[in-house]
């Protein structure tokens, strides 16, 4: 991205103020502009066919897990981009996938064990809409809420994959499997890969369009890092473990 030679300020004062406190939060770096964020240090600007390539990739591509536009939202950022109208853009996107507005009625519910679920009269009337009642296990209590968000989740992504294409789930599991581990969840604020590996995952948008930390990826540094990560790994998981049990 080419640095302009100069900057057209707005005629009037206060608009000009505006302009110039929002521009003291970008920086180009190696050519390329970038927004000094909140949630990450550095979240690289993109416009153009660039954005539509993050929206599909993140969306719908390899790892495509079909998230609602907050969540697609998150994950984008996570990932390290940015541009101004970007949720706008998620809930768009959102709203014109196909995948993402079908709905029809579950073959098993799993569920805890708490007496709105367990009952007689739920049970008859799952029983009706041809539904198989399956409940998680009552000798861990405080995994029910979690198994279940997981399960739901899970069976989610793999139907949004799955139009058109009945019987493949087999081949398509790794691919869901991984857009889940990358996802982080709402209760504990981290991904599944993080907690187990102490860091982020390199997901495909990131080779295709370079983003901050494969532009300056080191070995050396990245390793040590990594092993860093790791002796603070059980600090980051009870961190997400009280937020989980706030949460709820």
């Amino acid at each position: 991205m080419d640095e302009p030679d100069f900057v057209v300020l707005p005629s009037n004062p206060e608009e000009a103020k505006k302009v110039q406190k929002r521009a003291a939060r970008f920086t180009i770096l190696n050519d390329e502009l970038y927004k000094r964020g909140y949630s990450q240090p550095y979240l690289r600007c993109v416009e153009g066919e660039e954005d539509k390539y993050v929206l599909e990739e993140v969306h719908g591509g390899i790892c495509r897990d079909h998230i609602g536009a907050k969540s697609l939202v998150r994950k984008i950022m996570r990932t390290g981009y940015f541009w101004l109208i970007m949720q706008q853009d998620a809930a768009d996107f959102v709203k014109k996938c196909d995948s993402c507005q079908r709905f029809g009625i579950p073959r098993t519910i799993i569920s805890d064990n708490d007496r709105q679920f367990n009952s007689q009269k739920f049970r008859s009337f799952c029983s009706g809409l041809g539904i198989k009642n399956r409940y998680s296990s009552p000798s861990h209590p405080h995994a029910n809420g979690q198994t279940e968000v997981t399960n739901r989740t899970l069976l989610k992504i793999i139907k949004s994959r799955l139009v058109g294409a009945k019987g493949t789930w087999p081949e398509e599991l790794p691919s869901v499997l991984w857009a889940y581990r990358t996802t982080a969840g709402t209760p504990t604020g981290e991904t599944p890969f993080s907690l187990t590996y102490g860091t982020k995952a390199f997901i495909p948008v990131e080779v295709g369009l370079t983003s901050l930390r494969r532009e300056f990826f080191d070995e050396q540094t990245n390793d040590d890092q990594l092993k860093q990560n790791l002796d603070c790994l059980d600090e980051v998981r009870d961190q997400a473990s009280q937020r989980m049990t706030k949460y709820q």
